[in-house]
């Protein structure tokens, strides 16, 4: 008599491969989104300041916005509400200088990107970073 289907010794022999390529693909993913989400944050700050500057180009002035959302509005800047960084990162322009330097930082949700980066980019051409490790 033939036997068909799989011994128990079998099954485990699986489960047990499946578990040690989880336990070393699973962080791998994570730590893989968390740089594509926080490079999708520095390509979105740079197109804010190309849409400041061209604010400014037009009314002589930056446009001050406190989040996101009038980023989006006033600005036209649709990237903020990408799936990318919706929800991971918030953006807002702080203006000093008399109106002639604006500050783009975008800063990561404090719950839900926990550990990202937040950047700075200003329209004097500065950039940089604080690591949240």
């Amino acid at each position: 008599m033939k036997q068909r289907g799989f011994s128990l010794i079998e099954l485990l022999i699986t489960v047990a491969v499946v578990g040690i390529l989880s336990a070393f693909a699973i962080p791998a993913y994570r730590g893989y989104m968390k740089g594509a989400r926080q490079e999708d944050a520095k390509v979105c700050s740079a197109s804010i300041l190309t849409a400041q500057t061209e604010y400014f180009t037009e009314y002589k002035r930056y446009k001050d916005a406190a989040d996101s959302a009038s980023i989006a509005a006033d600005l036209g800047v649709g990237c903020v509400n990408d799936d990318a960084v919706k929800g991971w990162y918030d953006f807002k322009a702080d203006l000093s200088g008399g109106n002639t330097v604006v500050t783009i930082t975008a800063t990561p949700d404090s719950t839900k990107a926990a550990g990202y980066d937040e950047y700075t980019i200003d329209s004097n051409g500065n950039k940089s970073a604080t690591w949240d490790n």
